[in-house]
């Protein structure tokens, strides 16, 4: 592994502790300090959007509740999952400022199917996972069966970060190497903007 590598996957390595981190954090208060890195600000931006849709998308599955009550968690989830995307666009916009200088100047235009910020996201929400994952595992209103099945989902979603951690350390080789080039990948939302979705545009 190069150097110029290495450097790019340290900064993958703080993001995932971070995350780590803030997921732990947020759980006992609600809030963090802000990093100071741009990187990891938006990396924890986007993390920070995720922790607060989980436990809204956890709200909007009530039984219990008035209709008024899960509209309102609908609202609030639109607009924390249009925050969660304009945090890891940033992030890969970042990312890929960090990187181009890296790369050769003989390279493919071949893109990865999933942006580096994109698999940043991803990491983020699998951090969310195992976490709650422990949590029902510590439970004691559950059986045996059930927390031995919880057991081996958790040593699944273990495996998985593992080797998506690995496969975007790869692809960060495969960009110095200059046989895959990163960009950038603009979602365009556009049910939350006024001017592109017809239901709201329409019927004000």
């Amino acid at each position: 592994m190069t150097d110029a590598q290495n450097k790019i996957c340290s900064i993958i390595d703080a993001i995932v502790d971070m995350q780590q981190h803030a997921t732990e954090q947020l759980h006992i208060s609600d809030s963090m300090p802000m990093p100071d890195d741009s990187i990891l600000n938006a990396a924890y931006e986007n993390h920070l959007m995720n922790f607060k849709l989980w436990h809204e998308e956890d709200k909007a599955r009530r039984r219990d509740v008035a209709p008024e009550f899960i509209a309102n968690c609908k609202y609030n989830i639109d607009q924390l999952n249009q925050k969660r995307t304009n945090a890891y666009e940033k992030l890969d916009q970042l990312i890929v400022e960090k990187l181009m200088p890296l790369i050769p100047e003989k390279h493919t235009e071949i893109q990865n199917t999933e942006s580096m910020g994109m698999a940043l996201d991803r990491l983020s929400i699998m951090s969310l996972k195992i976490y709650h994952m422990q949590e029902h595992l510590n439970r004691q209103d559950l059986d045996s069966c059930k927390k031995e099945q919880i057991e081996k989902n958790l040593q699944i979603m273990k495996k998985q970060k593992e080797e998506l951690i690995k496969s975007l350390k790869y692809l960060i080789g495969e960009y110095i190497n200059g046989t895959k080039v990163p960009k950038q990948f603009c979602q365009f939302k556009m049910y939350n903007d006024p001017l592109l979705n017809p239901e709201i545009y329409k019927n004000v």
